[in-house]
């Protein structure tokens, strides 16, 4: 069958986005299409041409700006299998409950435990939606050459770490992010052992660049990932962002007490995280919080349990001290966890995949289409794509914009205005054939007009010539 998957062509220039996109398309039973989805996206094909459709996690339905208004009623019209794939559930849920019903899902891929589910999606905010439950990310495919993988004796780094310091208002599980980094690295300093142990967001590091910061460290720090504050309406943050502008020099433990902590710990959204499974799929060990991670790995067994108060802290460094130890504890991790039946990105794809068949409606077997996709254009291997044509179905995920431009490039369609309008109701056929002509005008007309700005711009420089 033929699917098409919404996403947010912007939010690919983070690694793990275009990857997570990537490998659904890899490991699907069925042919994967991509289309962006978001602000102004404006789609110039039927979504008849597909038997499903799904909703990405980058497309952010928390929020009511972020998905595209045009492309929002065309599926809510569309008659086949519709399935939402989403993350970060803790904000706003109510508004994704509000769009889950707008447009028509049947089928959502949450991150969400059962049991804490109504909390986040009440069944009479749902009705008839079937939720299956799936991991914030999977052993990634693309992994490092395995002959780059050193032992850890030989790995320079001690302890390695990129975290977050988030906003106050997603609570404790958050604030651990930041917590960690700051505490160990002063232990490490004391210590005058190597770390490179960063939280800012000038630090943070993409695609090689973080297997290369991977691969030079014997161990990785790492926390649960997730919030267990479930901010329904949006109404902590707007309370937090009030309470810091009536007074910009309220703390933020300030804030936490009064206007957070209330609402923390109602649930466990505790997850195993994207970057644990990158660490094990590298051979290199793991210091995490305690933790239940999913139930994916053991303490002890598979990572050095840091306590949250760091009473421990001390042993622990101590213990990243013997290699051999350590190497057999990232090596019991890769046995363990690196099985691709039970977490690799085919485990994912066929959830999907289970989603789109049991709503779907297959086009019979002697039905072909001819297919058009997005033209895109790469000057060299390590930049973003730039885009011809956007508004196109492509084959793979890709980042419309050019890399010396902060924005990306915007639409610009051979003609516009009630031109364009009157050319999109021809009929397909004659803008088939009609198609070459008007293009090789348009391109006379943008070099006469060159030309003639050309020698206004030399008759001009003349004249103020002295």
């Amino acid at each position: 069958m033929e699917v098409l998957t919404h996403y947010d062509n912007r939010a690919v220039a983070t690694g793990f986005v275009r990857q997570h996109l990537d490998s659904i398309r890899q490991h699907s039973r069925h042919r994967v299409h991509f289309a962006a989805a978001t602000y102004d996206a404006q789609p110039e094909f039927p979504l008849s041409l597909f038997d499903a459709v799904s909703l990405h996690f980058s497309v952010r339905l928390a929020f009511d700006w972020h998905l595209s208004p045009s492309l929002a009623s065309r599926i809510a019209q569309f008659q086949g299998a519709k399935v939402l794939i989403i993350q970060d559930e803790y904000d706003m849920p109510l508004t994704a409950c509000s769009w889950i019903r707008r447009l028509g899902i049947q089928t959502v891929l949450s991150c969400v435990p059962e049991a804490n589910r109504e909390a986040f999606y009440p069944a009479a905010a749902v009705p008839g939606v079937k939720f299956v439950q799936c991991l914030t990310g999977y052993i990634p495919d693309e992994l490092p050459d395995p002959s780059r993988i050193r032992p850890l004796a030989e790995r320079p780094v001690w302890l390695g770490y990129r975290g977050r310091r988030l906003p106050v208002w997603y609570g404790a599980l958050a604030r651990e992010k930041f917590e960690i980094g700051l505490q160990m690295r002063k232990r490490c300093d004391v210590r005058g052992l190597i770390c490179d142990i960063e939280w800012s967001e000038s630090k943070r590091l993409e695609e090689s660049a973080w297997f290369e910061f991977v691969l030079s460290c014997r161990a990785m720090l790492g926390t649960e990932s997730g919030s267990n504050v479930v901010d329904s309406d949006g109404a902590i943050r707007r309370e937090v962002q009030a309470a810091i502008q009536r007074n910009p020099d309220i703390t933020e433990v300030e804030l936490y007490e009064r206007y957070v902590k209330p609402h923390d710990n109602q649930v466990c959204m505790n997850q195993v995280s994207p970057k644990i499974f990158e660490a094990i799929a590298t051979r290199t060990a793991l210091v995490l919080f305690e933790g239940a991670y999913s139930g994916v790995i053991v303490p002890n067994e598979h990572f050095i349990p840091l306590r949250k108060d760091f009473l421990n802290a001390d042993d622990v460094l101590d213990r990243l001290g013997d290699s051999v130890k350590i190497q057999s504890m990232a090596d019991r991790a890769y046995r363990d966890v690196c099985k691709p039946e039970l977490y690799g990105y085919g485990r994912l794809a066929g959830l999907i995949d289970e989603a789109i068949e049991r709503h779907a409606h297959s086009v019979p077997p002697d039905v072909t289409s001819d297919w058009s996709y997005v033209a895109v254009r790469n000057k060299r291997a390590d930049v973003d794509w730039g885009a011809d044509v956007a508004n196109l179905p492509s084959t793979h995920p890709v980042r419309f914009r050019e890399p010396h431009l902060a924005q990306p490039l915007p639409y610009a369609p051979l003609t516009s205005g009630l031109a364009r309008q009157i050319w999109l109701l021809l009929p397909e056929s004659l803008r088939a054939a009609a198609g070459p002509w008007l293009l090789k005008a348009v391109k006379l007309a943008r070099r006469r007009s060159a030309a003639v700005q050309q020698t206004w711009r030399r008759r001009a420089e003349s004249v103020q010539k002295p």
